[in-house]
This record gives structure tokens, sequence and C-alpha cells, in this order.
């Protein structure tokens, strides 16, 4: 093919092309402008053919201006034909107008080095330069972000969300660890109920992610942007938090319980005076309330036992002493104490256990637990009874404890938080019911140190029974 045929065929494509087009020499002067670059322009062709593309396009104002030598034009080797470039270029009546416009090269014409084509991109929502630099914002976030289909699928990832995956890897059922487990659930609640899902957090290998999902509506077309912040350091300060606030909460108890440990025990100890002295004396009622002053005082100094027990277990301070006892002997010594609490509030407490029934393990342990948790059956049944019964495990060579009661039962939700410190069962049927939330969670703890089990089985309203297991014999 000629040039001149290719001039030819080059202004026909022209005058059918909507974008304003200037074909430019290997000087970088303008040979040819379309009648669409004219009018955008706003330039005749004798204003444009022969001049300098620099000198006539280029603004020479501010942070606009350069030198011819600095001129992307002379860099137009560095750009391919799909690179949109934005700028900002002179029209010929004195004003600007903002462009966006590719570079071809056109090897086929020696006379041509390059067309430009160009659009007014003042009539667009934004130009081409903003669209790159909020497409490397998204790109260059730390944190992850994606578009998915209200399916789930992805659709489009940042670098940081394409390297989360793989840093963490897929489940066995290929579900991606970096998002939440429920996470096409959430898709499609975004896209019916056109809103945003947010706070969803995942862990993962250790590390925390806060989820945001917002569905996203362009031409009908519904999709939605997910993006993640990084929460590690601040779930890792609130963790902190959290234990310094034990940490005070248990302090601050064990000098309290220290503090009121003097005077209790002289409360106790001339409680048994009386008791031993004027018992022959003192009307049978008289004599059931200085029984009740006492064993009040027994179980209030159990609690202390508690909470200082507490605080040496979690300093890694507490010690296992074995010896071997009888059970009947231990459950009759603390029958009258727990006797004592069921009446006061008009319950039966009794226990079961076989004669000649030999444990080895820690007796002041085992004695704490018992007492904690007769204590606290005791404590949410409102009427009934509460009993504790012993059975040997032959082939387990271990015994099992189960103290069964009549009260309010725990209900489902509340189970798994049972044995943590602090905490205590949420419930109406609770309320003016005291405690310091200590007493499960120091039961559990004993009872690992002793190599033993505990679980609980409730039905609310009915009941509950806690049952711990132990090994008859320390375990080799």
């Amino acid at each position: 093919m000629s040039t001149k045929d290719l001039g030819s065929s080059l202004k026909e494509w022209a005058k059918i092309w909507p974008d304003g087009i200037i074909a430019v020499d290997h000087q970088h002067k303008i040979v040819d402008v379309s009648e669409t670059g004219l009018n955008l322009l706003q330039a005749g062709k004798n204003d444009l053919l022969e001049k300098s593309l620099h000198h006539v396009l280029c603004v020479n104002i501010r942070n606009l201006q350069h030198s011819e030598e600095d001129c992307p034009f002379n860099g137009a080797g560095n750009y391919s034909n799909t690179d949109v470039i934005s700028a900002v270029w002179n029209k010929m009546n004195g004003e600007y107008i903002g462009v966006d416009y590719r570079i071809i090269h056109f090897p086929e014409d020696p006379t041509i080095k390059y067309i430009l084509t160009f659009i007014d991109n003042r009539d667009l929502d934004y130009n081409r330069a903003e669209l790159d630099k909020f497409a490397a914002y998204i790109n260059n976030s730390p944190n992850p972000i994606a578009e998915f289909d209200r399916e789930g699928y992805l659709i489009f990832s940042n670098e940081a969300m394409q390297e989360h995956l793989v840093s963490f890897g897929f489940s066995d059922e290929g579900q991606a660890r970096i998002l939440p487990v429920d996470f096409q659930q959430i898709c499609r609640q975004c896209v019916e109920q056109k809103k945003t899902i947010s706070s969803v957090e995942v862990n993962v290998l250790g590390r925390w992610f806060s989820w945001y999902f917002q569905p996203v509506v362009i031409q009908d077309e519904i999709t939605i942007l997910g993006y993640a912040i990084n929460i590690s350091e601040q779930k890792r300060a609130q963790e902190e938090a959290r234990l310094a606030r034990e940490r005070s909460r248990r302090d601050f108890y064990a000098k309290m319980m220290h503090e009121l440990r003097t005077p209790l025990n002289a409360i106790v100890g001339f409680a048994d005076v009386l008791l031993w002295r004027a018992s022959k004396n003192l009307s049978e009622k008289d004599l059931r309330l200085l029984k009740t002053i006492k064993n009040s005082g027994l179980q209030l100094n159990d609690q202390i036992s508690d909470t200082l027990d507490i605080s040496k277990i979690e300093a890694g301070k507490m010690t296992v002493e074995l010896e071997q006892f009888d059970l009947q002997e231990l459950l009759s010594e603390i029958d009258e104490q727990m006797r004592t609490l069921a009446a006061n509030k008009g319950l039966i407490y009794e226990f079961i256990c076989p004669g000649n029934l030999d444990i080895v393990t820690d007796k002041r342990k085992l004695r704490q637990i018992l007492l904690n948790l007769i204590s606290n059956g005791v404590k949410y049944t409102q009427e009934g009874n509460v009993t504790c019964i012993v059975e040997p495990i032959i082939e387990k060579r271990s015994i099992e404890f189960r103290i069964e009661d009549t009260g309010i039962g725990i209900a489902e939700d509340q189970l798994s938080g049972l044995f943590q410190s602090y905490q205590r069962i949420k419930d109406e049927k609770n309320k003016g019911i005291l405690g310091t939330g200590l007493g499960l969670a120091l039961v559990e703890e004993l009872v690992r140190l002793l190599r033993g089990t505990i679980h609980v089985e409730s039905v609310y309203g009915e009941g509950s029974q806690f049952i711990v297991t132990l090994p008859s014999k320390p375990l080799e």
C-alpha cells in the first residue's frame, strides 16, 4: 500500500471516528487534524499544521508547565496503543480543555510517527487520571479489598487480598480462611436486604480481621464490595486489658480476704467456745441459731480460701498433697455444715456413700470441690433437695461424685461459660442470689490438679447434675 493510499484511508477513517485525531511526524510536528479534533480545539488547520505539538498544545501555567525536552510527546515511544493519558491542553481561543488521549504508533507510513486520538473528558464523571488514582488507592491499600457476586464468587481483588489468600490458604471445603465461615450467606443477605454488614470478625492463624460487606448497584447489577481491617493489635490490647482487670480484681479480692480472715476466725472461734460451754443452758432455738453463726462463718471462710486458692492456681503456686482416707468420713465432716445451709432454705440435703471406700488424693482440695458443688446446688435450689452420691467405677479405677439438685437448671446457651472466673449464670430467676462467680472456676481447676474430669448435665427448670470423676489412686 502506498503512502498516498494510506493517507486517503486514514482520512476516511478520521471522518467516522468519534474522537479527535492528530497525525504527528518524526519532528513532533502536526501534519493533519480531523474535523472533530479541530472542533474540540477551536482551531483552524492553519493554526496547527506544521506547528510543534508541544508549543501548540502544552499549557504553560504553574504545575502543568514543562520544557520541550520533558514533554510527554517526546516520550511517546514509552506508551503502548492502549495506554490512556489525562492532560490539559490549549484551545486556540485562549481557553483550556481537559483531555484523555492515546498515542497510536503508525509504522506503516514513514511520514507519520504516531497518531493522537483524544476526547474532551469534562463530560465524563471522572477522567482517566482520577480513575487511575482511585485504582492505585485500592491496589496499594494494605487492607484486603475484593468484589464478589451475590453467590460469594470472587470477581476482583487487590494485591493485599491476593497475598492473604495465598498466605492463609483454603479449608478442605475450598473456603478461603481469610473470609468469614458464613461468607456466602452474608453475600446473599447483602443482596436481599440491600444493607451493609459490618464488623464480621475472623481469626485466622492468630491474626484478627474485621470485615465489612456493602452492596454496590451499577446499572441494575448488584455486586458486593468487601474490605477488611487488621484488628490484631486492638484484640491484643483488649486481651491485655482483660487480663489486667482480672489481675486487679484478683489482687483486690486476695487482700480483702486476708483482712476478713482475722475477724472471721474470731467469730467462728467464739461460736465454738459458746457451743462447748453453754450448749446445755441454751434453748433449742438459741442452739440452732448459734450453730448457724458457726456454720455461716465456716462457709464464709471457705469462700475466702477459694479466692486465695484461685490466685495461687493462676500464679502456678498450687501444690497437691496426697493422702489415703475414707470418703464416708470426709462427707460426714461436712455433713452438718451442708445440712444447716440447706435447712436455712427449707431444703433437704443428704449424701449417699458406701462404707470403706478409700481414695488417695488431696483431702483438702476434694473437700473444697464438694463444698463448692453442694453449696452451689443449695444456692440455686428454691425447693426440693440436694444430694451428693458417691460411687466407685471399678473398671476405670476411679470414683464418681455426683451432686444433684432440683433447682432452676441451666439454659443451654449458658453452659459454655459456666467454669470461667467471675462468671455467673444470667437469668431472671437468679435475682437476689449473691456470689463471687469463682466457685465453679475453682472447682474445675482443682479437679484438673487432681487429674480428674468434671461435666454438667442440666435441664432448664428441673435441675442440674455436676459429675466429678477422680482416680482412686494416683495415676502412674
